[in-house]
């Protein structure tokens, strides 16, 4: 079951939970398609850490705002970027359940 599937997840200084957050969505029972980064203007590692995901393969795409857009027009521009018939939403301290997908996707 093919739905094509996109996670649209925004980031800002989260170097502490964002290693374990992309493991979580690409570990999923029921693989996504794209997960669309915007980042907004990270001071820490959160950049190198999506970049090392990016030249691992995974399918990520990154846009990296050059100025604070803030925490409601990062999303709305993020959001934005997607083009699928389903898009899941992200916080980047979140942890996601391994059958997370499937389980919306059944609904």
């Amino acid at each position: 079951m093919n739905k094509n599937i996109e996670v649209a997840l925004t980031t800002f200084n989260g170097e502490k939970y964002l290693y374990d957050q992309l493991f979580s969505i690409f570990n999923q029972t029921m693989k996504i398609d794209r997960l669309i980064i915007c980042d907004d203007n990270s001071q820490d590692d959160t950049l190198s850490i999506i970049k090392s995901f990016i030249k691992r393969g995974y399918p990520l795409t990154l846009y990296e705002n050059n100025k604070n857009l803030g925490y409601a027009l990062n999303f709305m521009k993020c959001i934005k970027l997607c083009n699928s018939e389903y898009i899941f939403l992200s916080d980047q301290d979140d942890i996601w359940h391994r059958n997370k997908v499937e389980e919306m996707m059944e609904l």
